[in-house]
């Protein structure tokens, strides 16, 4: 039997949980970065430093979506929702990497990736505040 009370509950007590996680993963590959390349990959790999530190926020991103897509669209049946998420930002990151990549290189593509995960996450937030789901106000 269905109890929605509870399925809202446990979808929020593990965004939570997944936030924290994503988070702390995050800030901790930002925080030894510039410590961990050079001396596990050598000094030759510095240039990575900061491609590392860009794409880190994808994490948080990706995390923030998942828990959308397996706790929230995939159980209420609502995969569409996050295929047309991903198109638009497959879409988004086609069309970024065509402006961005040609002057800017790998960091570019980072940049275009981290803005293409975060559109197809905003399109799942804004289906879920369509149903005032996603921000429950205590």
């Amino acid at each position: 039997r269905e109890n929605p009370e509870k399925a809202t509950a446990f979808f929020y007590d593990s965004l939570s949980g997944i936030i924290m996680v994503g988070t702390a993963i995050c800030f901790l590959i930002i925080a030894v970065a510039r410590e961990f390349i050079p001396l596990f990959l050598g000094p030759e790999y510095t240039e990575c430093i900061m491609l590392i530190i860009a794409f880190a926020p994808v994490i948080i991103v990706k995390c923030i979506s998942n828990a959308i897509r397996m706790h929230y669209l995939i159980p209420r049946k609502k995969e569409s929702i996050y295929i047309k998420a991903v198109t638009v930002g497959a879409l988004v990151n086609i069309i970024l990497n065509f402006i961005l990549i040609p002057p800017m290189g790998a960091l570019g593509a980072e940049i275009t990736t981290v803005c293409s995960e975060l559109v197809a996450l905003i399109i799942q937030i804004l289906y879920m505040f369509e149903f005032k789901m996603f921000f429950r106000i205590y």
